[in-house]
């Protein structure tokens, strides 16, 4: 074949089927290492020795620069000035696998292969490259072995020296931290982590960012690190505040289900039936303010704190004489608490194992007037729940029966020397719709004793009616005084 009246080369050829402008030096040592002839006629070379030599040029490019400007300086490998060239990303992942490809077929121990990020000894530890591990810090605190089944990851022993991974042994502070860990033991909260947080350890870093929590008294995660340099710590590394959040974002509402369960079998375990018999549950719910415009939960309610933020609502459901933690959960900030009971009856019975009619029996609730409301109320009749829930002078029927027992309430002979005021009880018969239905008004033809414990203090009495005669004076010297004002 001829190209004019000259021969068709096969480096002519090569130059021909690559894009791009190819050094004429790579081509050359392309071919003598090829042991091919670039003057030779294309049309009498080998064709495999051909498609190889130019699955070699597209290698050089691939694993070249990806930007080559105009020049005719003969030190950067150049020998000819005619432009430069420039390869993106996808240009270079077509010209990988198009190489790949005649590789597989003719020389598949030329293909191209990703970067290794890490080596493995003749004992299968795995050994991993300085630049991975500036992008996973976290992977010096494992050694990781190859097994049948994959890579197995064991946190290295921060007292254990060896010659493979030699680590300095450091003093630290244990004293409270130390004391945290053996309640965390005894009460069965360690072994419910380990149950529901055993991969990659993320039981011990939770526990560690605990006992950080209860010493400092802070949620503030940005001052852990340096404590945990400095203190005793069931996970032995320092976490930053990317490995932090990385960590609580990996929490799920199930993990979270889960853990209140495995608690709950704990105490079981430990303090046997009898802790699930006559339960005092206190049930409260705190709210946590937020600039966050991230978070699902995180919404403009009525904030406790009185920031003008949006917050996370967070309930806890404790036993109440040892105050161990029985459920929990989070909550939308615009939610109040009057409509959370009726999901958490049901949530209960999940993570205690207790059947209704045992919760029944031995479940007494306490919460405070944030729970009072005529909904909630009519949920603990219908599951016939004892409960002990502070009341609101705004509802009617309450203000009622006070009224109606306001002189027992300023009777002396009721006056109680450890409360320091007077009190009485009346019993009430509450009406409750035993099978309400959505959308429709509710019966009432149910009945359910309700005792309503009435308190009386004297000095709240005074300093109200003070606070209502020094209004009615300014009043009336505005009206002396001729100024005007409006009553609402």
């Amino acid at each position: 074949m001829k190209k004019g009246n000259n021969i068709y080369t096969l480096e002519d050829a090569l130059f021909s089927k690559v894009r791009f402008n190819i050094p004429d030096d790579t081509v050359h040592t392309i071919l003598i290492e090829r042991a091919l002839d670039g003057s030779m006629a294309y049309a009498d070379a080998n064709r495999d020795d051909v498609r190889l030599a130019y699955a070699d040029i597209l290698k050089w490019l691939v694993l070249g620069p990806s930007k080559k400007n105009n020049t005719s300086d003969s030190d950067n490998g150049w020998s000819h000035t005619e432009g430069g060239f420039e390869i993106s990303e996808r240009d270079r992942a077509e010209l990988k696998a198009e190489a790949n490809a005649i590789y597989a077929e003719l020389e598949p121990s030329s293909m191209l292969k990703k970067k290794s990020s890490f080596r493995i000894t003749s004992h299968g530890l795995v050994v991993w490259k300085d630049e991975f591990l500036k992008e996973h810090p976290e992977l010096e605190n494992f050694d990781v072995y190859t097994t049948k089944n994959g890579l197995e990851f064991k946190a290295r022993d921060p007292e254990t020296i060896n010659v493979i991974n030699p680590v300095r042994v450091e003093k630290k502070l244990a004293g409270a931290t130390w004391a945290i860990d053996k309640i965390m033991a005894q009460i069965g909260i360690g072994d419910a982590l380990r149950q529901v947080f055993k991969k990659r350890n993320k039981c011990f870093k939770l526990a560690s960012v605990i006992e950080y929590m209860l010493i400092q008294r802070t949620n503030v995660m940005h001052g852990y690190a340096p404590f945990s340099k400095i203190h005793w710590l069931p996970w032995a590394y320092p976490l930053n505040d990317t490995q932090l959040n990385t960590l609580f974002k990996g929490i799920t509402q199930d993990d979270t289900m889960a853990l209140f369960k495995a608690l709950n079998r704990e105490y079981r375990r430990k303090f046997g039936d009898e802790f699930f018999q006559k339960m005092f549950l206190a049930l409260d719910s705190t709210s946590i303010s937020t600039y966050s415009k991230k978070l699902s939960y995180a919404e403009y309610g009525h904030n406790k704190d009185g920031d003008d933020t949006k917050q996370i609502n967070f309930l806890l459901v404790c036993e109440e004489s040892s105050g161990l933690p029985i459920y929990g959960k989070i909550y939308k900030g615009n939610v109040v608490d009057v409509s959370t009971v009726k999901n958490l009856l049901a949530d209960l019975a999940l993570v205690t194992g207790v059947s209704e009619d045992e919760a029944s029996n031995n479940y007494i609730f306490v919460t405070d007037r944030g729970y009072e409301s005529d909904d909630n109320l009519q949920d603990f009749a219908r599951h016939n729940y004892s409960f002990v829930m502070r009341s609101r002078m705004a509802n009617r029927w309450i203000l009622d029966e006070v009224d109606d027992a306001i002189l027992e309430l300023r009777n002396s002979n009721n006056f109680d020397n450890y409360l320091n005021q007077t009190c009485c009880t009346k019993k009430v018969v509450y009406k409750y719709d035993p099978f309400p239905v959505n959308g429709k008004n509710k019966s009432n033809t149910a009945k359910l004793d309700l005792f309503l414990h009435m308190f009386f203090n004297e000095d709240i009495c005074k300093f109200r009616t003070n606070g209502v005669f020094f209004s009615c004076f300014e009043i009336h010297f505005f009206a002396l005084n001729g100024v005007n004002f409006f009553v609402f």
